[in-house]
């Protein structure tokens, strides 16, 4: 509930939270401030590109921190060129 304060009008979220309680409340909180909501999985396009890349970070989950980083600054560089 305390992330989803951050949630502003027309803002996309993105977010690598898992199903659950977390996902709902975000979900709710984007559909409410009608901000485009896009949640990155172990599915998602970016998570290959992040998979294939090398990491030398520890850990598995870090390939989905970076698939969101990733999508977050596509989305950014996106939004620039408009």
């Amino acid at each position: 509930t305390e992330k989803a304060g951050i949630i502003k009008p027309g803002v996309p979220v993105y977010t690598a939270v898992a199903e659950g309680e977390g996902l709902h409340v975000l979900q709710k909180a984007a559909e409410k401030c009608r901000a485009p909501f896009h949640r990155i999985t172990p599915d998602s396009g970016e998570t290959g590109f992040a998979r294939s890349a090398h990491l030398p970070l520890a850990g598995e989950h870090q390939v989905l921190n970076a698939a969101l980083a990733v999508a977050a600054v596509s989305a950014s560089a996106t939004s620039t060129r408009r």
